[in-house]
C-alpha cells in the first residue's frame, strides 16, 4: 500500500518497490518458511501491479533498467 500512497514520486516509489522485493529475499533465507507459496504470488503480484501502474508509465526504460531486479 505504501508504494501507491508515494506513487507521485517516482524514485520513492521505486525505493518502495526496492524495499517490499528484499522483503521478499528475506522470507526466502528464513529457516521457518511462515509464508506459502500462495502468499508470496499474491506480494509478487502487488509489486508487478506497482511496476506497471507508478514507473512503466513515466519511464519505460527506467523500469526495465531498474535496480530492484
Amino acid at each position: 500500500m505504501r508504494t501507491f500512497i508515494v506513487g507521485d514520486d517516482l524514485n520513492e516509489a521505486i525505493a518502495s518497490i526496492k524495499e517490499r522485493i528484499d522483503q521478499l529475499r528475506h522470507l526466502r533465507d528464513r529457516s521457518h518458511r511462515q509464508h506459502s507459496g500462495e502468499v508470496v504470488g499474491q506480494r509478487l503480484d502487488a509489486l508487478l501491479d506497482a511496476i506497471q501502474t507508478l514507473v512503466l508509465p513515466r519511464d519505460p526504460r527506467g523500469a526495465l533498467e531498474c535496480p530492484c531486479f
